[in-house]
C-alpha cells in the first residue's frame, strides 16, 4: 500500500482545471480513503481541481489509482482530496496531462 504524502499545498499557485466527476464522493483532508480523514462531499458534475498528488491506492468504479486530486468541496472545505477514479472517461484518460503535480 502506498502511503499518503500530504502536506500543505498552496492551491492558489495552480490554475483551476474543470473535469467531470460521475458520482457524489467523500472528500478527504489527506490523500487516502480512510473514514478518519473524511472532510465533506464533492457532488457529481463539473468540478475544478488544482493539482494531483500520490497517495494511498484506491479501487472503485472499475479502476485503481494512487492519484488524488486537490480541490475545494461542496461542503465548504478548502484544499481537500478526492480520488481520480470517479472522473468521467475523458478526464480519467487525460487527468495527468491536464493537472500539475502538487
Amino acid at each position: 500500500m502506498t502511503q499518503a504524502s500530504a502536506g500543505p499545498v498552496n492551491a492558489a499557485a495552480y490554475p483551476r482545471v474543470y473535469l467531470n466527476t460521475v458520482v457524489n464522493q467523500w472528500t478527504h483532508w489527506t490523500p487516502d480513503y480512510y473514514e478518519s480523514s473524511h472532510a465533506g462531499w464533492l457532488y457529481a458534475g463539473s468540478n475544478y481541481f488544482y493539482c494531483y498528488v500520490r497517495g494511498v491506492s484506491y479501487t472503485d468504479n472499475g479502476r485503481e489509482s494512487i492519484y488524488w486530486l486537490l480541490t475545494d468541496d461542496d461542503s465548504g472545505n478548502k484544499n481537500v482530496y478526492v480520488s481520480d477514479v470517479y472522473l468521467d472517461e475523458s478526464g480519467w484518460q487525460h487527468v495527468l496531462f491536464q493537472l500539475n503535480y502538487c
